[in-house]
Order: C-alpha cells, then sequence, then structure tokens
C-alpha cells in the first residue's frame, strides 16, 4: 500500500484523520496520535460511539483511503481510516428497485 510522503513533524506522533459515513449524515475527526497506533486504536480514540450510539465499531471492517486494512496495521502520518457499515441492500437489489419505479 502507498504510504504518504509526509514527514511527521515530531517524530513521535503522526496526524490521522478517522472517518464514518452513517446514513443520514458523516463525521471527520482530526487526531494526533503516537506513532506506533493500529487502525482499530485510532477508531476507539475517535469516540464516534457518542454520536453514533446505534453502531457497533468494535467490529466494524476499516480501510485506508478506500483499501481494507486488517485491526492490526500500523497507521503511517496522514492517513485516513475509513469504517465501513454492511449495504442495507446489494447494488444489483438497488438497480431491480429502480426498474420496477421506471415501470410503473
Amino acid at each position: 500500500m502507498k504510504r504518504s510522503t509526509h514527514l511527521e513533524t515530531d517524530g513521535t506522533h503522526i496526524s490521522v484523520e478517522v472517518v464514518f459515513a452513517g446514513e443520514s449524515r458523516q463525521k471527520i475527526i482530526h487526531l494526533r496520535l503516537p506513532g506506533q497506533i493500529t487502525a482499530r486504536q485510532a477508531v476507539n480514540q475517535a469516540n464516534l460511539c457518542n454520536d453514533f450510539p446505534e453502531f457497533d465499531f468494535a467490529s466494524a471492517p476499516l480501510g485506508i483511503f478506500g483499501r481494507k486494512v486488517p485491526d492490526n496495521y500500523l497507521l503511517a502520518d496522514q492517513d485516513r481510516v475509513e469504517i465501513y457499515r454492511p449495504l442495507q441492500q446489494t447494488p444489483q437489489e438497488t438497480r431491480r428497485q429502480r426498474v420496477k419505479q421506471a415501470r410503473k
């Protein structure tokens, strides 16, 4: 996975974003964290459960810039941790419903 070319400003901390898009709103949290931190630890530090109490952040899949990563993935400076939620329906079902509506 390609890493950012930005350098850490003090050598011990990194700047990352943790993002989550709920059904009706989204949240982007900017964090400055110790350099040796995992994607899951960053999500926990973002404390999004206060804003989205209905969502289970502990088991949600994670990604960095659109690529799925394991919980223990070590973050680099300027990484963007994305929290994925399950699809409400498959893309195929969405197309079927659109066709059905168009025929009415």
